[in-house]
């Protein structure tokens, strides 16, 4: 498994994202320090996160509600 690339991003509640290419897990750390691994996210999802306007409100609108997820720290 190759270790993802964690990317800075402007949101007032996340830190950084990262994806698993392999697994097609998103992970996104929140300024709390928890890490959340949410499961089975297609590439074109996380591509669509990291162009949108609003980090936060595209996490909340289509990765929240629609993704399984772990805490992973």
């Amino acid at each position: 498994m190759n270790k993802p690339q964690w990317q800075a991003v402007v949101s007032s509640n996340i830190e950084s994202i990262a994806y698993e290419y392999e697994e097609e897990n998103l992970l996104i750390k929140f300024h709390s320090g928890r890490i959340y691994r949410y499961l089975e996210v297609d590439p074109e999802i996380f591509q669509q996160m990291q162009q949108a306007p609003s980090i936060g409100k595209y996490f909340a609108a289509n990765i929240k509600p629609a993704y399984k997820y772990e805490v992973i720290e």
